[in-house]
């Protein structure tokens, strides 16, 4: 009885260690993405703007 407790307190525990490192992992994912966009951004802007000095 009492072992089969622990044995579950050990997976509850294993498996709150896998979601906070699969969290961090989408944190990490998310920065990355942010600074894509603000590249992206930043590239359409410079892109406009030389679209717009042509004319």
């Amino acid at each position: 009885m009492i072992f089969e407790c622990v044995k579950q307190t050990a997976g509850a525990i294993s498996d709150n260690n896998n979601n906070n490192s699969s969290n961090s992992h989408s944190d990490s994912n998310i920065k990355a993405l942010k600074e894509e966009k603000r590249k992206n951004n930043k590239r359409n802007k410079i892109q406009k703007f030389r679209l717009e000095q042509q004319f």
